[in-house]
C-alpha cells in the first residue's frame, strides 16, 4: 500500500479544515463559522474541493443561525466549485431545497474562467463565469508579449490588459487565487500573429467568430483558448479540461 506524504502546508490545511468541521459537530456554530472562513481567506494551499466543502458547511451554517440568505450565497458557491454535492449530514431540512434551486440557477454551467482577446486585438479580457458572490477571489491576468510581462489584477467577474495582441501575439496565463494566493481555478492562452489570415483585416475584425466552422477553427487563426479547472476530488468535484474557440457555445 502507497501512502502519499502531505506538505506541511498541506497538512495544516488538513488540520485547519478538520477542526472548523469538529466545532460544527460541538454545535458552537458561530466558532465553526469563523474556522471555515479562515480556511477560504487563509490558506496557501487551498483547493477546489476543500473550498466546495468550507461552503458546504457555511451554508448549514447560515441556516442555523437564521441567516437564510448567506446561506443560499455560500450553497451557490459549494455547487459552483462541485456541481453534484450535496448539503452536509445534519444539515436543517431547508439544505435540500436549497442546493436544488443553487444547481437550477447554475444551469449545469461549470466554474471557469475564460480569456479572449478584444476587437481588432486591442487588449485582452479575463472573466469568471458563473460570477458567484461568496468567492472570495481575486482575478489574476499575466500576459508575455514577447517584449516584456505585463499583469492586471482585480475583482471578477471581468478584467481586461491593454496589449496590441494584433501585433505582437501574447501567451497569457490566469488564476483566480483566494486572499492568501491559492488558485482555486486557471486558464492558458496563446495568440500567434503570424497565423492570422488574410480575412482578419477585412472590416469586421474577428469574422471567424460569426462563422464557426468547427474545430479548424482554432487552428486557422492560431488561437487556442486551454480552460483549466483547478484539481478535485472527482467524486466531489469533476475535472473539465478542454480546448475551446473563442465564441463558441
Amino acid at each position: 500500500m502507497l501512502v502519499a506524504a502531505l506538505t506541511p502546508s498541506a497538512r495544516a490545511q488538513s488540520t485547519d479544515l478538520a477542526h472548523a468541521v469538529a466545532a460544527y459537530r460541538d454545535a458552537d456554530f458561530p466558532g465553526a463559522r469563523a474556522a471555515f472562513e479562515s480556511v477560504l481567506r487563509e490558506s496557501t494551499t487551498l483547493d477546489r474541493t476543500t473550498a466546495a466543502e468550507a461552503h458546504r458547511y457555511l451554508a448549514a451554517i447560515g441556516l442555523v443561525l437564521g441567516e437564510p440568505a448567506v446561506a443560499e450565497r455560500h450553497a451557490r458557491a459549494a455547487v459552483a466549485l462541485a456541481p453534484r454535492t450535496s448539503p452536509v449530514r445534519g444539515a436543517p431540512a431547508e439544505a435540500e431545497p436549497m442546493f436544488r434551486r443553487a444547481r437550477e440557477a447554475l444551469a449545469g454551467d461549470p466554474l471557469r474562467l475564460s480569456i479572449t482577446p478584444r476587437p481588432a486585438g486591442r487588449g485582452i479580457e479575463l472573466r469568471m463565469r458563473p460570477n458567484v458572490a461568496a468567492l472570495d477571489v481575486l482575478l489574476v491576468l499575466r500576459c508575455d508579449d514577447g517584449a516584456r510581462q505585463h499583469e492586471t489584477r482585480g475583482p471578477p467577474p471581468t478584467i481586461t490588459l491593454d496589449l496590441d495582441t494584433a501585433r505582437s501575439g501574447a501567451a497569457c496565463t490566469a488564476r483566480a487565487v483566494n486572499p492568501a494566493g491559492a488558485a482555486l481555478l486557471r486558464a492558458r492562452f496563446h495568440r500567434d500573429p503570424s497565423a492570422r489570415p488574410a480575412t482578419e483585416r477585412s472590416s469586421s475584425p474577428w469574422p471567424w467568430i460569426v462563422g464557426l466552422g468547427g474545430a479548424g477553427v482554432a487552428a486557422a487563426v492560431g488561437i487556442v483558448l486551454a480552460v483549466v479547472l483547478a484539481e478535485g476530488d472527482e467524486a466531489a468535484a469533476p475535472h473539465f479540461r478542454q480546448t475551446v474557440v473563442v465564441g463558441w457555445r
